[in-house]
């Protein structure tokens, strides 16, 4: 909490709290809304603002009130907080929509990169079987297909072995 900010809210919140107090319309729920606003924008916490309620509170309670008066005050009291507090709620779904998000896109990444991995692997184990066995692209794809439908494995696993270093009996099965 920076000092200045905090005691320039501090001194706007008293007049907009007791304006409320004594006509709790929409202009004093705009006032203690726009007071929320200013308390996130100078960066001030929602501790801030509750102690600096707490403490305006305080100073109109200490005067001698009727039971009536004191639940009323506490009613308005509670309206006003609420309004304030309400873009903190509201920044804070924000930050936990944005978080989500950003989850959603960095495990859509990894995926992407890992879908990116497996192709490459695929054209590398393709280029071998094109050397080693003189296939066209397309045969040589194809056969490493076929391979991994008679093992019973997925192709990403028939690929890496056959990236794998092996001896010439490994070598043998992706052979004709």
């Amino acid at each position: 909490m920076t000092g200045d900010a905090y005691e320039r809210l501090r001194r706007d919140y008293a007049p907009a709290f007791l304006q409320y107090l004594s006509e709790r319309g929409e202009r004093g729920r705009r006032a203690a809304y726009e007071l929320g606003r200013r308390a996130i924008s100078e960066q001030l916490s929602v501790l801030d603002l509750a102690r600096i309620h707490h403490g305006v509170l305080l100073d109109v309670l200490m005067t001698h009130r009727s039971p009536q008066e004191l639940e009323q005050i506490a009613q308005a009291a509670s309206e006003f907080l609420v309004e304030a507090l309400a873009v903190f709620e509201m920044t804070q779904r924000g930050f936990t929509e944005l978080l989500s998000t950003l989850r959603s896109d960095q495990h859509h990444a990894r995926d992407m990169q890992a879908e990116l991995e497996q192709q490459k692997a695929l054209e590398r184990a393709t280029g071998v079987l094109m050397e080693r066995h003189g296939l066209s692209a397309d045969a040589a794809a194809e056969r490493i297909r076929q391979t991994a439908a008679r093992q019973g494995v997925a192709v990403e696993e028939t690929v890496a072995r056959l990236l794998r270093p092996q001896s010439a009996q490994g070598r043998r099965r992706f052979g004709r």
